[in-house]
């Protein structure tokens, strides 16, 4: 489910990419169940710390992509001979993804300690589109 950091008007549709995301933003979604997440906006960057607790650096990935982040991680439980299990209902997987639009994607940078994600992420400088035009 994509959870939107910029301010900007859009409409309830741009929100939900299916019907069953309407719903799950209701019920919380295997993202954001286990990733909870404060953001913050200065006037250069936003800063993302996301919980991710139980996990290690090496389970986590990022990517992101015309403005969208998206963190997932994912432990691999290991099978051993002793282990006598008939079912196994716990899963150590998740993946959620934030939205924040025009942000200089070459210059983020992540940090992980005590089960906690921060990203930095740089704000790209608009671009000027004027120009002087003279007058005949």
């Amino acid at each position: 489910m994509k959870y939107y950091i910029t301010k900007k008007n859009r409409d309830l549709s741009d929100q939900f990419d299916t019907p069953y995301d309407f719903f799950r933003s209701f019920f919380g979604s295997n993202g954001s169940k286990w990733m909870r997440t404060d953001v913050k906006e200065t006037e250069k960057e936003y800063v993302l710390d996301i919980d991710l607790p139980g996990f290690d650096k090496k389970d986590i990935s990022l990517k992101l992509e015309k403005g969208n982040l998206v963190v997932s991680a994912c432990k691999e439980e290991q099978e051993n001979e002793q282990s006598n299990y008939i079912a196994r209902e716990r899963s150590m997987q998740c993946t959620r993804s934030y939205y924040l639009g025009e942000v200089d994607e070459k210059n983020v940078k992540a940090k992980y300690n005590n089960g906690v994600l921060s990203v930095v992420v740089p704000k790209q400088a608009p671009e000027v589109n004027e120009h002087k035009i003279d007058i005949e």
